[in-house]
């Protein structure tokens, strides 16, 4: 995902992040829990913005394995400039490395 990014890009970025970060104070919609960027931003990619969902409530709403939702939304959001820079954003958030993909909400695992 390198390369320059056009204007309307750069707008799309700018409102998926602010919505990520409101995303990431709200609690899952099925269990309470606290949302983590990953999670807010594949809740918000599966159209769960208004009920976001943690990773295992979201795999369980959608009858998904968890690592099998994870690696489909996370080719998905490999295509997509503004859904791969939120993944990104929420990589620095919490810490992960560019080249981690969560293999669960709190545990990384290199891609």
């Amino acid at each position: 995902m390198d390369g320059e990014i056009d204007p309307q890009g750069q707008i799309e970025i700018a409102a998926l992040l602010g919505d990520l970060r409101i995303l990431r104070e709200r609690p899952c919609g099925g269990c309470g829990a606290t949302l983590c960027g990953h999670e807010a931003l594949m809740s918000l990619t599966m159209g769960f913005k208004d009920a976001p969902r943690c990773w295992p409530c979201l795999a369980a709403a959608l009858a998904y394995e968890q690592g099998a939702l994870r690696d489909h939304l996370f080719a998905h959001i490999t295509h997509r400039i503004c859904y791969h820079e939120g993944w990104m954003w929420a990589n620095r958030e919490e810490g992960f490395e560019p080249g981690i993909l969560p293999s669960s909400a709190r545990a990384p695992e290199i891609i």
